[in-house]
């Protein structure tokens, strides 16, 4: 049969690469039924071409919508290779051309689904950061203010310029004045007289029955 309608074609058909013959079609799925299943669900898509444009050397192609395969016929069309078509008020016997791109080989198994890689994109941080207060870090203040101590206090280098004891303490010149002034406010607190406590009542009774 598939001979025979070979013989029955006008003229050669040279198929495009993209498109194969219902023959080679159906022989990939096992036979015209497969493949009009294929057809319907859109798993496959097919073409007409008009055997008289053909003759005249005019490609004209036409695309069968899923929807026309549901007809009673369709399997019959597939078995002689002809679908009729409409261009204007003309009707025209096609051929079906069969697409290759969605027809893949039966044998062939379907590849995987590739996984696509997420990138982590590192999101900016919405937290912006404080402005830092000048001044020194409170650790290098108190190891100065100790170093001061251990230098004989606030007497010993209350009349140091500020360039010797930024050298003698290695801080900067800011550091060692805080640093000398937190010692010249202690040495004033210690250097006040302590006020004589007042006796109670009760104490200067006592000392009076001695």
């Amino acid at each position: 049969m598939v001979e025979q309608r070979r013989q029955s074609y006008p003229v050669k058909i040279n198929y495009p690469q993209w498109a194969m013959s219902v023959d080679e079609a159906a022989a990939k799925f096992g036979g015209t039924g497969p493949l009009l299943r294929k057809l319907l669900s859109g798993e496959a898509t097919a073409v007409a071409y008009p055997i008289e444009m053909a003759d005249r050397g005019v490609i004209k192609l036409l695309a069968i919508s899923a929807g026309r395969w549901m007809h009673g016929d369709a399997e019959e069309w597939l078995i002689q290779d002809r679908i009729m078509t409409t261009i204007g008020r003309r009707a025209y016997p096609s051929l079906i051309l069969v697409r290759r791109e969605t027809v893949p080989d039966a044998t062939t198994p379907a590849p995987k689904p590739t996984r696509p890689k997420l990138i982590a994109s590192r999101a900016p941080s919405t937290i912006s950061k404080l402005p830092r207060k000048r001044g020194p870090k409170a650790t290098t203040l108190d190891r100065v203010i100790g170093d001061m101590r251990q230098a004989g206090g606030f007497p010993a280098i209350h009349e140091m310029k500020e360039e010797a004891m930024k050298a003698q303490f290695g801080a900067s010149r800011e550091t060692c004045r805080k640093a000398r002034g937190v010692l010249e406010s202690e040495f004033v607190a210690n250097s006040k007289p302590k006020r004589k406590e007042t006796p109670t009542i009760s104490e200067q009774t006592a000392t009076s029955d001695k």
